[in-house]
């Protein structure tokens, strides 16, 4: 019994201290209220005009998305991807495998004419340049 009175004296204690910053608080924020010079009622048409700002700016993101959209004919983007192909196709023509006839047979040199090819001796090759950057001397140890 005397635990429990004790505790209930500390959290009585407590409550009191709770109060006084309570009081301080609220003493605080109205005296920061009066010095900016707002009352609740501008604090409420602010809000209230920085939600209506965001309203017509997320239906202006979404006007323009809907307009953007609109603009896009996938019909002209499909001609334009099909003449790109056929372009590609006669710069660099590449069988397909439906196309390839695998009844022909390749015609590889001889190793003969592979080992009579004529080559360039490394003395004739031109030296090629360094790109690594030349590596430094050790420092002297003091």
């Amino acid at each position: 019994n005397l635990t429990a009175g004790e505790l209930r004296l500390e959290r009585a204690k407590s409550d009191v201290q709770l109060v006084k910053s309570y009081s301080q608080l609220k003493e605080a924020l109205q005296e920061v209220r009066k010095s900016s010079g707002m009352e609740n009622e501008d604090v409420e048409e602010l809000v209230s005009d920085v939600c209506e700002e965001m309203e017509l700016a997320n239906s202006d993101a979404l006007t323009e998305a809907i307009y953007n959209s609109d603009a896009i004919d996938e019909d002209e983007l499909y001609e334009e991807l099909r003449m790109l192909e056929l372009k590609c196709e006669k710069i660099s023509p590449s069988p397909r495998k439906s196309e390839v006839n695998t009844d022909e047979q390749v015609d590889f040199p001889s190793s003969e004419e592979v080992v009579n090819a004529p080559t360039e001796s490394p003395a004739d090759e031109k030296p090629q340049k360094s790109t690594a950057e030349p590596k430094s001397a050790p420092l002297p140890r003091s």
